[in-house]
């Protein structure tokens, strides 16, 4: 009898150790089934993050395209738009709608003059503004300078005209003596066309 009581003993000690065993394997492959499910997740959501970044960048590399492109025909196109995104913020209005009305006036030639008298990229005429604004004429064709002229007379006709931009566009262009209809169509087309730009 004692040996058997002995055997059962060492079985019951084996079976134990089997039992517990067996616990602790099911229970670390239960884990290392929920750190696989994680790192699937999370593969999955990478996955889908580098799709977003691969994206990214063939639109960076598209724009880059653009940019090049314009370089290539405006030397001068890439400060003309850093001036112009800042200084169209300053006066309120939109970036691109000021390069339209820009590309319509001088083609982003600086040096560009007016047999009306208007001078570099945004066509200031001098006559008409010089005492108004106290122009400096050696600084017409300064880049920055003009555009910001240039955007102060386009807010003076947009407060005069109460927010009427379409008329404000009308008088920058005409002020008052000319009726340049076709003027306002021709600064929204390219301003749709910049817009896209931007899209």
């Amino acid at each position: 009898m004692k040996i058997n009581n002995k055997v059962f003993i060492l079985v019951s000690v084996l079976l134990f150790l089997s039992i517990l065993s067996n616990y602790f394997i099911i229970k670390k492959g239960l884990q290392i089934e929920t750190q696989r499910k994680a790192l699937l997740k999370e593969k999955a959501e990478l996955t889908k993050e580098l799709a977003k970044y691969k994206s990214l960048m063939k639109d960076y590399e598209l724009y880059r395209f653009k940019a090049m492109a314009l370089k290539s025909k405006y030397p001068h196109f890439d400060k003309i738009a850093n001036i112009v995104y800042k200084k169209s913020r300053e006066y309120g209005f939109k970036p691109e709608l000021i390069l339209a009305l820009i590309k319509v006036e001088s083609d982003f030639n600086q040096y560009a003059i007016s047999p009306a008298g208007a001078y570099g990229l945004m066509q200031i005429n001098y006559n008409v503004w010089k005492d108004y604004y106290k122009i400096d004429p050696n600084k017409l064709f300064d880049i920055e300078y003009n555009i910001d002229l240039g955007l102060k007379i386009l807010k003076h006709y947009y407060d005069q005209e109460g927010g009427d931009l379409d008329l404000a566009l009308f008088r920058y262009n005409n002020g008052y003596l000319y009726k340049n209809k076709s003027y306002v169509k021709k600064v929204v087309s390219t301003y749709t066309k910049f817009g896209r730009i931007s899209s």
